[in-house]
């Protein structure tokens, strides 16, 4: 019983910390610990069977009250005070009620997690996704870069052909303008020339 006790507890710690990385792993390991607090469960009510003890039903007036105090007090000092006052047919009954209330958690948590798995997958999946979402933006990424090339490699062309043509007719300009200052300078020079200067 004890074995079974601390398997349950076990499985449920390895589960949740594996679930980290593997959502299979983590439901094999709860399943385990559902089979093994479904094990204790079982010497329980063997424990009160053999013994010729009462499993409390709902028709018991003992049942609501163990229910309420069960579902509000989940740490091992809550129940501490009473190890020494309640009889073996009450603390049976108890720990009945908490792997009762245990292995529906557990249902309901093992179901959450199976619908996560299905829709999503488990982490490996996700990470899968993630990694093949990442590449397929940098593969799109790639493409419209290769699709601009061209377009830029035509515009560097143009630009450059505008440049050239801006390049001829500066020194077109330059040349002209040299010319008619020079042109100038001699008939100042001339002039002088006639007026004596």
């Amino acid at each position: 019983m004890v074995q079974a006790a601390r398997s349950g507890k076990q499985n449920i710690v390895e589960g949740t910390e594996d679930g980290k990385t593997s959502t299979t792993m983590e439901l094999n390991l709860l399943n385990v610990a559902r089979s093994s607090i479904g094990e204790l469960r079982q010497d329980y009510e063997d424990f009160l069977l053999s013994r010729q003890l009462s499993q409390w039903t709902s028709a018991d007036q003992r049942f609501q009250p163990m229910q309420d105090f069960t579902k509000n007090h989940n740490q091992l000092a809550d129940y501490e005070p009473f190890f020494q006052q309640w009889t073996a047919e009450e603390m049976a009954n108890v720990a009945l009620t908490l792997f009762y209330q245990v292995d529906t958690m557990m249902n309901r948590y093992l179901r959450k997690v199976e619908e996560i798995f299905v829709k999503e997958g488990g982490v490996k999946e996700r990470m899968h996704k993630a990694r093949t979402e990442y590449r397929q933006k940098q593969d799109e990424r790639l493409a419209e870069l290769e699709r601009t090339l061209p377009i830029l490699e035509q515009q560097l062309v143009t630009a450059k052909a505008e440049a050239a043509q801006w390049k001829s007719a500066y020194e077109d300009l330059k040349q002209r303008a040299l010319k008619a200052y020079n042109q100038q300078q001699e008939e100042i020079k001339a002039l002088k020339q006639q007026l004596g200067l």
